[in-house]
């Protein structure tokens, strides 16, 4: 049995040939109200693209604030009807979790970076820069 010939995808071809200002607007404007759709292309971005430590932080903090946002919601939702459905409890652990992990990982660094310049958490100093 021969294979049909795939359909091309219009929205590919479409993203092929658009300007690379175009494809900036197109997903600022997508992901303006949508956190999830912020953090996702932050996400794909960092993967995909090479950018300078500076900017890699401020992406990072960025995602915890989508998180942040994402959930916003749901723990209003909570809050309203004093409890909620199974799936929007487990949506909000979820992220909650996700924002623990970039929190824990951004500390971890944050303490490597100390110790690597000789300071240690025993020290007034050091405690409240680290």
């Amino acid at each position: 049995m021969a294979k049909k010939p795939k359909k091309s995808d219009a929205l590919a071809e479409l993203l092929t040939v658009a300007s690379s200002k175009v494809l900036i607007d197109l997903i600022l404007q997508l992901s303006v109200d949508r956190p999830d759709i912020r953090r996702e292309c932050f996400e794909f971005l960092k993967t995909h693209v090479s950018v300078s430590k500076e900017l890699k932080k401020r992406s990072e903090g960025e995602i915890v604030l989508a998180l942040w946002s994402e959930l916003a919601p749901d723990l209003d939702e909570l809050d309203d009807y004093g409890g909620g459905d199974y799936a929007t409890g487990n949506h909000v652990a979820e992220l909650l979790y996700q924002i623990q992990i970039r929190l824990d990982s951004k500390s971890a660094l944050a303490h490597e970076g100390c110790l690597a310049h000789g300071t240690t958490k025993n020290s007034y100093v050091s405690q409240r820069a680290c």
